[in-house]
């Protein structure tokens, strides 16, 4: 059964005291996995153990269960709703060290949405297409060749899925729907912003709506 209404998921980092950013580092450059490619997601080899080191002096302890939704670090709770809904993921560990307390750790997870889904319903919704700077012609995703990518989006009538949290094709953010959002919230969820894709939301990666 499809969802009426969804969510695109962001870090509520105000709420809960912590920077809008985690300064630190992790223990390798680059991921083994491509989080904007579905193919890749699924069949992706990861050998490697994963580390973020908070160089941050004030945290010494992390109380959220989402965060960063580029590269999304997740705690066992979020998975545990993504199972009850069978959401299509993967999860590597992710070790989080502190460096004010190195004796301390905690264990959250790099969630990797294996599922992809195009949610917007074009005949009804208002937006422009990217354009190839030497052709003019429009220009497509190169993950799903079908689909164009968009400049902006000013408004964004929904073509439903049954799928509870997915990567939109349009806008490449992770998106869920009002049930998982209940069931997060019945969870006392910490970290989240629910953005409700409604009259008033924009898609707008480069500033160009005015209104």
């Amino acid at each position: 059964m499809s969802s009426k209404d969804y969510f695109v998921l962001d870090f509520e980092w105000e709420k809960f005291g912590y920077p809008a950013h985690l300064s630190g580092k992790f223990n390798h450059a680059d991921f083994e996995w491509n989080l904007h490619d579905p193919k890749n997601l699924r069949q992706a080899e990861i050998f490697r153990t994963y580390e973020f080191t908070i160089t941050d002096p004030k945290i010494k302890i992390l109380d959220f269960d989402f965060y960063d939704p580029q590269s999304p670090i997740v705690s066992d709770a979020f998975l545990g709703v993504c199972d009850a809904l069978e959401v299509g993921y993967r999860a590597v560990p992710l070790r989080m060290l502190f460096r004010s307390a190195k004796s301390a750790a905690q264990v959250y997870h790099l969630l990797l949405p294996c599922d992809s889904a195009a949610l917007m319903d074009r005949r009804d919704s208002e937006f422009r297409e990217d354009r190839v700077l030497e052709t003019g012609e429009v220009m497509m995703d190169r993950h799903f060749p079908e689909h164009p990518v968009y400049s902006w989006i000013k408004h964004f009538a929904i073509a439903p899925t049954p799928l509870h949290l997915f990567q939109s094709i349009e806008m490449r953010k992770i998106v869920v729907s009002d049930t998982f959002k209940r069931l997060a919230e019945s969870k006392n969820f910490k970290g989240i912003r629910y953005i409700k894709i409604d009259d008033d939301f924009r898609y707008d990666p480069w500033h160009e709506l005015t209104e």
